[in-house]
């Protein structure tokens, strides 16, 4: 079977509730055509959902090697690889190898994605969490605030699905919620998108 024809199984398996099979479905495909950077990508975001954090980390990481060279680079898979990360070592801390790692992809993130408002926060809060991980709370309450400072210049995004305005999120952090919009912009609902705008496909290489 083509690498492609698996992409429309896993989904059909998914819409199924048969998430592990699609994952493993998604497995077979990498092994075939390993270089396919959204792919990668799809199976990292399964994988994770799947709370299998070593195959998550594994295909993030192939999905934001592998697109320094592709059109298909995304950041959804930087982010996505310090989700798994800090999902892997969660209750453990973080060693030194992942907090390089985890500092690099976000850097590349608020690099190259300088007018995404969005993104930004979102990189600042997943920052946050995993210096909070690593046992550096006082750093992370600092980003957390900036990361708050740039949600109430910027106004709205999209919070937990919901659209909501920077004021709106900026208290809800300051009352004691950095937790939950932490897990908001681990999970990639905090994101700048404008009414009707259709996400990207996944499974095209």
């Amino acid at each position: 079977m083509m690498p492609g024809l698996y992409d429309g199984l896993a989904e059909v398996l998914v819409a199924l509730g048969e998430s592990k099979r699609a994952q493993g479905v998604l497995e077979e495909a990498v092994r075939l055509s390993p270089l396919a950077v959204r792919r990668q990508m799809m199976l990292g975001k399964l994988a994770l959902s799947n709370d299998d954090y070593d195959t998550s980390s594994k295909a993030y990481r192939h999905a934001v090697n592998q697109g320094q060279s592709s059109r298909y680079k995304d950041p959804e898979s930087n982010l996505g690889l310090v989700q798994a990360l800090m999902n892997k070592n969660a209750g453990n801390g973080l060693d030194a190898r992942t907090r390089v790692e985890i500092n690099t992809v976000l850097s590349e993130v608020a690099k190259e994605n300088v007018e995404d408002q969005g993104l930004q926060v979102r990189a600042r809060l997943m920052k946050a969490a995993s210096l909070q991980q690593a046992g550096d709370a006082e750093t992370a309450a600092k980003l957390t605030e900036q990361a708050m400072a740039r949600l109430e210049k910027n106004g709205p995004v999209f919070l937990g699905g919901s659209r909501v305005g920077g004021g709106h999120a900026v208290a809800k952090a300051r009352s004691g919620g950095c937790r939950h919009l932490y897990s908001q912009g681990l999970r990639g609902d905090l994101r700048r998108r404008p009414q009707g705008h259709a996400e990207r496909g996944t499974t095209d290489r």
